[in-house]
Formats: structure tokens, C-alpha cells, sequence
């Protein structure tokens, strides 16, 4: 796959590559970082591995198991899940898996910061809550809910404009892409900000 062409080329190739690989491992040949094995080649136990998307899974779901019962390291792990998250996984792979563990991690995400948004509105941390928020429309702009708490935290830091801007924004994306108007709680904010203005 790697080496397309004549086998005798790639067999050499991924010589090559495998002894680069295993210098860049363990500089001092201490250990062989890639043994082989009888199904092939694989990755040495005793060298040490961090995936950040196993670590981004572990978080989120160790957060969702204590929402409930301490919502304060839920928090803590939500924060840490989303400061890991970078994009869409594996973004140019689309095998069915790929697209699956996409998925999962998009949906982790968005209820990671949807989280995030909600507890800190709950503790009147507004600026907290408006960047989860607004982190969570740039990955949704036509999300109601994320758009209903960046409007609420904006209110809540005094910035009516801001609140009037956000809903608007919203509101012509929501009629230019699904034909829907805005929710009940995405014009009760508006209401209130403008008597806020």
C-alpha cells in the first residue's frame, strides 16, 4: 500500500523505513521497538504509548459517569477531553470504522462542551460559559441550544449587543439552512436583552 509498484522495491523500502523507525524508538538499541511476531510486526510492550484519542475516550466517559455524583471532576475531566480535542478524527479516512470513531468523538465532544456551557451558566461563570459555547457554534452554527447559552452568558457579561448579534446570526442561518425559526428560549434571551440594551 505504502510502496505500490515492484515487491522487491517495497520489501527494501520498508526496510529502510522499519530501521529508521526503530533508531528514532530507541537511539540506544536497547530494545527492539518493533519485534516481529507471528502475525507480522508489532509494537514493543515495554515501550510506552500515549494515543490521545484512547485518553480523549477515557476522559469523556469517566466525566459522564460522575455528572451526576460530582459534577465538579466531571467538569475537571470534560475540560481536560475537550482541551485534547483537535478536529475531526482520522478527517480524510473514510472507512467505516473511521467514520464511526469520527462520529462517536463528534458527539463526545459536543456533549462535553455542551456540559461544560451548562454547569458554568449553573455557577454564573459567564465568560467560562460563553467560550464552551461558542466553541460548540463554530462546531454547530445551527445548534439552538449552544446558541441559547452563548446568549444567556453574554448576557450575563453584560454585553446585550452582543446577545442581539449572536441570536441574529443564528436566526438567518436556521431560516437559510432548515427554514426554522428560532426556539422559544433563544427568543425569550433576545427579549431580554433587549431590555437590557
Amino acid at each position: 500500500l505504502f510502496w505500490p509498484g515492484e515487491e522487491a522495491k517495497a520489501r527494501a523500502s520498508l526496510r529502510t523505513t522499519l530501521s529508521y523507525l526503530r533508531k528514532l524508538m530507541c537511539p540506544d538499541g536497547v530494545l527492539d521497538p518493533l519485534p516481529r511476531q507471528a502475525n507480522g510486526l508489532g509494537l514493543s510492550e515495554e515501550i510506552p504509548v500515549w494515543f490521545d484519542f484512547r485518553e480523549f475516550q477515557t476522559l469523556v466517559q469517566r466525566g459522564k459517569s460522575l455528572e451526576g455524583s460530582n459534577p465538579a471532576r466531571a467538569m475537571e475531566c470534560f475540560r481536560s477531553a475537550v482541551r485534547l480535542y483537535r478536529g475531526p478524527f482520522l478527517e480524510n479516512v473514510y472507512e467505516d470504522w473511521a467514520l464511526d470513531l469520527r462520529e462517536q468523538a463528534e458527539l463526545a465532544y459536543e456533549h462535553g462542551l455542551r456540559f461544560l456551557a451548562s454547569a458554568s451558566l449553573a455557577g454564573q461563570s459567564w465568560a467560562q460559559a460563553y467560550e464552551f459555547a461558542a466553541r460548540g457554534l463554530r462546531r454547530d452554527p445551527l445548534s439552538q441550544p449552544f446558541c441559547e447559552m452563548a446568549m444567556q452568558a453574554l448576557i450575563g457579561l453584560q454585553r446585550p449587543h452582543d446577545a442581539l448579534q449572536a441570536f441574529e446570526q443564528c436566526r438567518v442561518l436556521l431560516h437559510q439552512e432548515l427554514d426554522m425559526e428560532p426556539s422559544i428560549e433563544m427568543i425569550r434571551y433576545r427579549e431580554i436583552a433587549k431590555l437590557s440594551v
